[in-house]
């Protein structure tokens, strides 16, 4: 099982020291927009790089790649889920950080 107290320390820890690696995983550029719109004005003391993938086999590979510090998933996902990632990410040993958005 995974400590998220830990995990959340750490991201907390390493925003304070560098950029922190965000992947946004939404099917529509609107989504995309407002995530982002949203870490910048709310958490602008802090450096993040925030990018975004609009589809699942995108999201999959990047993900197992491990180049990112966190995961923002939307639930709709083209024929996909949000779920169904996040449940190949984990059958995949991905162990960083998933937020599941609706």
């Amino acid at each position: 099982m995974i400590d998220i107290d830990h995990k959340v320390q750490a991201l907390e820890t390493s925003a304070q020291q560098k950029t922190v690696k965000v992947l946004v995983v939404a099917e529509n550029n609107e989504d995309y927009t407002f995530i982002k719109t949203l870490i910048n004005e709310s958490l602008y003391n802090h450096n993040y790089n925030i990018e975004w993938i609009n589809n699942y086999a995108g999201a999959i590979n990047a993900m197992l790649k491990k180049h990112h510090d966190l995961y923002l998933v939307d639930y709709k996902l083209g024929k996909y889920t949000g779920i169904s990632l996040l449940h190949e990410a984990i059958c995949s040993n991905c162990t960083d950080p998933i937020i599941m958005l609706s």
